[in-house]
């Protein structure tokens, strides 16, 4: 089954002005109006990031287990927390040494953070409670962190916790794990247990924690060819990573509105990315990534002077799902959100 899922991270609110909109505001949304606001924007269902910030998220920790099924009929995949999840520290700092800046993201970002998100290993128990309560049987796709001093039995520890587990490649989790080739990468996730996320944005960036860039294009092959990739993320408009990868980012605004202009995306990481899945006939799940302060981001640089409404980021979302749907042509796409509830459930 593959499911164009929305992220529901992705409508974190940008701005005060944004959190006091409840048409903008995830955090305001329970979970039957989060599932309406996906399949209206062309999703076929959701990637879950835990919060209790999030209606929806204290909706499902509320209900009954009958009730709770049918309203998280949209949920595919889940997303461990970011908070407190350190970036990964290279296994040999002579053989890649760490990079002279680190930027650790706004004041104001890193605060926001603490007060609405768990840690990631809090929002992993969070989760598992949930997927037993769902009684899912391990059919939700967990996007975790591996571990940051690149311990082996502890990553294999949270594949025996989730083995239906993947983490996004990129070449600081490379440089963690003492990798020096694409077949010892291969060898070190079916080790750890691991699958492998390909994120569009972060297998392509330079490393947020050491020098270099990976050879993307080759592993995002070798992956695929491995048949060891269940998920692909669609991440634009990284404004969080202006000053980590400044080349990157300023591609990543331009992948974003080719996205919501329904333009080709020829010449970009994510075109080319796009290219290789439609080599191998690739079909799985793929997730959005696009937050409201990137959206607004491209906004303002089209010379847009109006603040982002709630009809502007729908038509947004909409054109993104479309030009997703195009860009991957021979992909059938289901759409578990729709799905209407056993009736005891509307009642």
């Amino acid at each position: 089954m593959a499911v164009l899922l929305a992220a529901n991270a992705s409508f974190i609110p940008g701005s005060p002005l944004h959190i006091a909109n409840p048409e903008l505001s995830a955090f305001r949304w329970g979970i039957e109006e989060l599932n309406d606001r996906v399949a209206d924007d062309g999703y076929g269902g959701i990637e879950l990031h835990w919060s209790n910030v999030f209606k929806h998220c204290r909706e499902l920790r509320d209900a009954e287990p009958a009730d709770a099924q049918a309203m998280a009929r949209g949920i595919v995949s889940a997303h461990e927390g970011w908070r407190g999840t350190a970036d990964p520290m290279p296994a040999d700092p002579a053989e890649t040494p760490v990079r002279a800046l680190r930027d650790r993201g706004s004041l104001a970002v890193r605060l926001g953070s603490v007060v609405l998100f768990p840690t990631g290993p809090e929002s992993l128990d969070r989760l598992e409670t949930l997927e037993q309560k769902l009684e899912l049987a391990d059919r939700w796709h967990y996007v975790l962190f591996p571990d940051q001093q690149g311990d082996k039995a502890a990553d294999q520890a949270k594949t025996r916790r989730f083995p239906n587990s993947s983490i996004q490649p990129t070449v600081d989790v490379g440089a963690c794990w003492g990798t020096r080739s694409i077949d010892d990468f291969v060898e070190e996730l079916r080790t750890r247990g691991y699958k492998a996320t390909l994120d569009s944005f972060h297998i392509s960036r330079a490393g947020k924690v050491v020098r270099g860039r990976a050879h993307w294009h080759a592993l995002a092959d070798r992956l695929l060819q491995e048949d060891i990739v269940p998920e692909v993320h669609v991440s634009v408009g990284r404004t969080d990573f202006g000053k980590v990868d400044p080349e990157r980012y300023r591609s990543s605004m331009k992948e974003l509105q080719a996205l919501i202009e329904c333009r080709d995306l020829e010449g970009t990481p994510l075109g080319q990315l796009a290219e290789l899945l439609r080599q191998c006939k690739w079909s799985g799940n793929v997730v959005i990534e696009a937050t409201i302060p990137g959206l607004k981001a491209a906004l303002d640089e089209k010379g847009y002077k109006g603040p982002l409404t709630a009809k502007l980021l729908s038509e947004f979302h909409r054109n993104m799902t479309h030009s997703v749907r195009r860009m991957l042509p021979h992909v059938e796409w289901e759409s578990p959100v729709s799905a209407k509830p056993p009736r005891h459930a509307r009642a």
